[in-house]
């Protein structure tokens, strides 16, 4: 069922996205947690892995190159989950999901999950777009399992959606943080008392109580609270994101009022249902007889076989005879001399050679280098391209500094003044030219922002009265300006229509006096409230009345009385108009 959303600051977003994780049924969570765990558990492994120098390099490549198919499969399963909590708040049935559909989700969720591994963290470093950036990696999450969208279209979908509202976008990241610094602190908590708790309540003494405060100094500990506060707070926030996208993708499409359908449909069902129930549940002879048949084939289909109980017992308990040849198979095994209930010295070889081999004493025995005989290619691609972006970022790095001191080296490097005199410190002359050239660059951009703005009101006025139909009767004096409905009244009048440029020009009276305040426009106010209003207001100026009585009965005459209208029935339309236009501003000429 849709959910219904509200239009408000971030708090009021916050509290719609707790409420829809809280609604959303279990299996949508379970979406999130077959992504989300299996990428944290990799994590873990992958950084104990690292950090300790007993395993080879080719293992901690491979183990690299899991963990990133283990961040595209996280991305593709938080696309899956998103667009769930999409589903509930709109109320539409989920689509089937096809080959074709999996495929752009993966392809779109892999340039996702790469490009933000690079984007926001200059992102970060700029931070006047990080909000937006994070919006757009958010949305792109909810927009991810549509199949009508491609990797290039959800980008752009994703973006534009992120312009909505930027400031909200900044405001909603401060409850969020405050959220994940709080579940911080707690799973911290939790997870470094665990242990002693554990000790205490139960008498285990495990390596990780006797450890004490070396548990929470390893640095995997600090990695195991950063990744389980994620996985705790990461569903929220994500659904927090999925409300906002809702909400700014309904100011386009109009979704929230289709869920608000949607949902008054499935009370319908609902109710239709519950009346269907009823009338089944009313006693009859019939319905008595299929009643008192159901306890019968229910008994005859959960009818217990009972050969199987005990074949299933007889493979898993083995029998007495098993335990005695068992018994006496070891006797015999052991060296005479020796106790019967002793054991042989091949055996207690075999058990220490394989508890020496057993992985908790990897770290006694290094492997040695002759078990890798070659450099595997991915670790020697993995090292051309670091080496390659290392002496990459040198020369830049030469590159800028070179540059810095071609421009300010006469200011830090000044000659050496001699005795008596001051110093002499100067800036070289490019300097000056590019502080002029930045100077001109941004006197251009202002002036072409100042134009666009100026050219945007002429571009958006003919688009907005092109939008105006006067034939439609719900139509207000409010959707235009005074001066639009002047243009379309003569635009008809040379078209040779006087019933519609008459009513332009009552539209456009309507809207001047709107505008000085003399009335105030209403979808729902009649042409009599307008009359007598503005016989309340303009009371000292009695002789505007009467005109806009006439004008009132003529409009009415020509829009609703279907009576012909003539060009004359118009100029004298207009004459009246003007002449109350010019009694009701002469004190404001006056002033």
């Amino acid at each position: 069922m849709a959910e219904s959303l509200a239009q408000a600051g971030c708090i009021q977003v916050c509290e719609d996205g707790t409420r829809l994780l809280r609604h959303a049924p279990l299996e949508t969570l379970l979406r999130h947690s077959v992504g989300s765990v299996p990428f944290a558990l990799g994590l873990l492994a992958v950084w104990s892995d690292i950090t300790q120098p007993r395993f080879s390099d080719p293992r901690c490549a491979l183990e690299t190159l899991v963990l990133a198919l283990a961040w595209i499969w996280m991305h593709c399963w938080r696309a899956v989950f998103a667009g769930r909590l999409r589903l509930q708040l709109s109320g539409a049935p989920p689509a089937p999901w096809t080959q074709r559909r999996i495929r752009r989700l993966v392809l779109a969720q892999s340039f996702v999950a790469g490009s933000k591994l690079v984007i926001l963290p200059l992102a970060l470093l700029s931070l006047a777009p990080f909000a937006r950036v994070v919006s757009a990696y958010r949305y792109a999450a909810v927009l991810g399992d549509r199949e009508d969208l491609d990797a290039l279209a959800l980008g752009a979908a994703a973006r534009r959606l992120a312009r909505i509202h930027t400031r909200l976008g900044w405001t909603m990241m401060a409850p969020l943080l405050l959220f994940r610094a709080v579940a911080l602190a707690n799973v911290a908590l939790a997870l470094a008392i665990l242990p002693q708790l554990v000790r205490l309540l139960t008498g285990y003494e495990s390596s990780f109580s006797r450890s004490g405060v070396l548990f929470i100094a390893n640095p995997l500990f600090v990695l195991l609270v950063f990744t389980t506060a994620w996985l705790v707070t990461d569903p929220l926030v994500q659904a927090v994101y999925t409300a906002r996208c809702f909400q700014a993708e309904s100011l386009e499409t109009g979704e929230d009022v289709l869920a608000g359908l949607r949902r008054i449909r499935s009370l319908a069902a609902a109710l239709a249902a519950v009346l269907l129930l009823a009338c089944a549940c009313y006693p009859s002879p019939a319905n008595g007889a299929r009643a008192a048949g159901l306890p019968r084939r229910l008994a005859s289909r959960c009818c217990f076989q009972g050969g199987t109980g005990d074949r299933f017992l007889s493979s898993v308990i083995p029998s007495p005879g098993d335990d005695r040849a068992t018994d006496d198979k070891r006797r015999s095994s052991v060296p005479p001399g020796l106790p019967s209930d002793a054991v042989s010295p091949a055996d207690l070889d075999r058990a220490v050679s394989g508890a020496v081999e057993s992985p908790a004493y990897n770290w006694r025995f290094p492997p040695p280098g002759s078990a890798v005989k070659g450099t595997p290619w991915i670790v020697a691609t993995t090292d051309r391209v670091l080496a390659a972006l290392k002496s990459g970022l040198k020369l830049l790095g030469k590159a800028i500094g070179k540059m810095l001191e071609f421009i300010l080296g006469p200011l830090l490097k000044g000659p050496i003044p001699g005795e008596g005199t001051a110093p002499a410190r100067s800036l070289n002359r490019s300097l000056y030219v590019l502080i002029v050239a930045a100077a001109g660059l941004a006197i251009w951009f202002l002036r072409l922002a100042r134009q666009k703005r100026k050219s945007a009101a002429p571009r958006l006025a003919p688009s907005a009265a092109a939008a105006v139909r006067l034939e439609d009767e719900g139509l207000t004096a409010d959707r235009l300006p005074e001066a639009d409905w002047l243009e379309m009244g003569e635009r008809y009048l040379g078209e040779d229509n006087p019933r519609l440029a008459l009513r332009a020009f009552y539209l456009a009276s309507l809207a001047w006096m709107g505008q000085d305040g003399w009335i105030a426009l209403h979808a729902a106010k009649t042409n009599r409230e307008y009359e007598l209003e503005l016989r309340r207001k303009a009371r000292a100026f009695p002789a505007v009345r009467e005109p806009f009585a006439a004008n009132v009965q003529a409009f009415e005459r020509a829009w609703y009385g279907q009576h012909a209208v003539s060009a004359d029935d118009v100029a004298q339309f207009r004459a009246r108009a003007a002449g109350m236009k010019r009694r009701l501003a002469a004190p404001e000429a006056a002033a």
